[in-house]
Formats: C-alpha cells, sequence, structure tokens
C-alpha cells in the first residue's frame, strides 16, 4: 500500500510540473510577472476581441479596467496574420491561445489595436495558434 501510496503521489507531482510547464496562467498574474514569462511558449484561455482597432485576449467580455495596468486582464495580440479578416469567426469567443509571450511589444511597431504594453505571438498563423473553445469558463 505504501509503494501504490508513493507512485500516485510522485504521478501527481509530475502531472503538476507539467501543467505549470505548458504556461496555463490566468492573464493578470501573468501582466503582474510578465519579466518571468517573457520570451517564453505559453497557452493561454480568453476571450477574443476582434474589430477594426481591437486585437486582443481578455479574461472576460465587458473587460473595462485599466488596460495599461500592470495586472492588466488583457493581452495583445501580435504577429497576427489574416485574424482581422477572421472578425466573423473569431470575435467574442471564448478560445485556447498558443504562443510566445512579450512583456514589451514595443519591437512589432505602434498599433491602435493593443491593449497595454504585453502581448502574444502567434506566428502569422491564427488557425495554428488559437483553437476556439465550446464552453465559456469564465
Amino acid at each position: 500500500m505504501k509503494y501504490v501510496l508513493l507512485l500516485f503521489l510522485a504521478l501527481f507531482a509530475m502531472a503538476a510540473d507539467g501543467a505549470a510547464s505548458d504556461g496555463m496562467l490566468d492573464i493578470s498574474t501573468l501582466n503582474a510577472q510578465r519579466a518571468q514569462y517573457d520570451g517564453q511558449q505559453l497557452t493561454l484561455f480568453g476571450y477574443l476581441v476582434i474589430g477594426p482597432e481591437s486585437m486582443y485576449l481578455v479574461k472576460r467580455l465587458g473587460y473595462d479596467k485599466d488596460y495599461w495596468a500592470k495586472d492588466s486582464g488583457c493581452l495583445s495580440l501580435l504577429n497576427t496574420g489574416d485574424l482581422s479578416d477572421k472578425e466573423d469567426t473569431y470575435n467574442g469567443k471564448f478560445v485556447e491561445i498558443k504562443g510566445l509571450f512579450r512583456a514589451n511589444n514595443y519591437s512589432y511597431g505602434i498599433s491602435f489595436s493593443e491593449c497595454g504594453l504585453t502581448g502574444i505571438d502567434i506566428d502569422g498563423s491564427p488557425s495554428k495558434h488559437i483553437k476556439i473553445l465550446k464552453r465559456g469558463g469564465q
């Protein structure tokens, strides 16, 4: 019985470590600790806001707090490819998004569609890095 318990604890520890290395974080937590995650591949969940002057991920629809706050619940989308052409498909949807986190998006140039200093680079391939989920969650 003792060995079964040890095996269970070891498997639980490996599973917990795997989830942490996948980078599944709350957007506000990520933004508050931006230097720690800069340059890392992350998996995030949230709602996409896509429009003429908006291209970002928020922790909840209707997010209206300060986008430039250190713990903002908003994350700019970077290197988006043809995402703006797919507004009808993605806008307002709860998604899983995978990409490279950037603590400072200034190197991507000036953009009127950003929501703060941080962003996630989806390598110009929205269909490869964004997965629409069936449930809303937050």
